[in-house]
């Protein structure tokens, strides 16, 4: 019997963990206040010193965030993939998961944030198309502005830059339920083969059409998310290694610093990704609810409105000392009075759905019977 440490597989570490390692958790949360890290400096300048710093050699520690969340996020979908009879099913998990929080966001932007800060009478603003337009990102039609509001921060007009992720995310989990419903999704080494031979088809693209993507593009996350469904399909025969981990990180960070090469950095930094999810660290109060998806939602508008309302303290750190509890409260309330309350209806939730449908809509579960982690 092997020890606890070196050279134990992925799908072994997730037992150990009873299918919930506490480093997904914390992997998360780190990467939110990342984001809003990053987001503090965007919003307190103007577009072309966003360049420069994506220029610059701020652009090694930037450029894996967004795509070590969706690896994250394609490992665990895996994982509730696996554990679904169907479509159905499937899909109702991930609503129920994205939806909710997302609705908030847009109700409380829409109606309570942009009437206190829009600079338009009430009556224009709530006749303004803008207005309207805004609630379409609720179905992945992703509109940035609200009428009136931050037009005059260095980012004028922009409600919530995080947004643009959405539809990439919604297209991911398309994609693999329609693999899944093909049957492709059971096939281990084909999907790590279609993540390998897609990083490399859009990093040949990228050289042969000379295009240079100082930030991570659409095609990089969608890229990023599959690598991580892969490594979740052959969990029982990847070994997690102090030096496999190692080389991984150094592979990303080279190829992340070639704007060509930059999309071959998918499978070496979703499996830098994983180990990191796999690490046991302590059990504390940061982790007693999955708050990242709050913070990485509602930050923004809350940094824009912080610019807008305190003009002489347009500074990064600023901005995000005063952003980052608020968010975190913010995250906090969406957690415990919204998300988390649906959530522990899922399963009654999907069943009921499932129900109403015919057995078509189911497809066979994912390769493996072993460990799985808990989305």
């Amino acid at each position: 019997m092997r020890k606890t440490g070196e050279g134990i597989t992925i799908a072994e570490r997730l037992a150990v963990a009873d299918g919930h390692p506490l480093g997904f958790d914390y992997l998360r949360l780190i990467l939110a206040l990342s984001v809003l890290g990053f987001h503090s400096f965007t919003t307190t300048h103007n577009i072309a010193a966003d360049h420069l710093l994506w220029r610059g050699p701020w652009r090694l520690v930037l450029r894996p965030i967004l795509p070590t969340f969706f690896a994250l996020s394609g490992f665990l979908v895996a994982g509730s993939l696996s554990r679904s009879t169907g479509v159905v099913e499937f899909l109702t998990r991930r609503v129920l998961r994205i939806v909710p929080a997302l609705l908030a966001e847009i109700l409380l932007s829409a109606l309570v944030l942009g009437p206190l800060l829009t600079t338009f009478p009430l009556h224009r603003y709530f006749t303004d198309r803008e207005f309207f337009t805004y609630f379409l990102n609720a179905v992945g039609d992703v509109h940035f502005s609200l009428p009136g509001v931050f037009l005059d921060n260095p980012r004028a007009g922009l409600v919530n830059g995080s947004l643009w992720t959405i539809p990439f995310e919604g297209l991911c989990y398309l994609t693999l339920t329609t693999l899944a419903i093909a049957g492709l999704a059971r096939h281990r080494r084909l999907m790590l083969l279609i993540a390998a031979s897609a990083s490399i088809a859009l990093s040949l693209q990228a050289i042969h059409d000379r295009e240079i993507d100082w930030a991570p593009t659409g095609s990089f996350l969608v890229a990023s998310f599959f690598a991580g469904i892969a490594l979740f399909l052959n969990r029982d025969y990847i070994p997690v290694t102090r030096w496999l981990t190692a080389s991984a990180a150094i592979a990303t960070f080279v190829l992340l610093s070639f704007d060509g090469l930059m999309y071959l950095a998918a499978v070496p930094l979703a499996y830098v990704t994983v180990c990191l999810g796999l690490t046991r660290p302590p059990d504390t109060i940061a982790v007693r609810g999955d708050y990242s998806y709050g913070v990485y939602l509602f930050a923004y508008p809350i940094q824009q409105a912080c610019v807008q309302l305190s003009p002489g303290l347009r500074s990064t750190w600023s901005i995000f000392l005063v952003a980052a509890p608020l968010s975190v409260a913010y995250a906090c309330f969406s957690w415990h009075c919204i998300e988390r309350p649906i959530l522990s209806r899922k399963r009654r939730i999907a069943a009921s759905i499932t129900r109403h449908f015919s057995s078509v809509w189911q497809f066979p579960a994912l390769a493996g019977p072993s460990a799985q982690p808990s989305d």
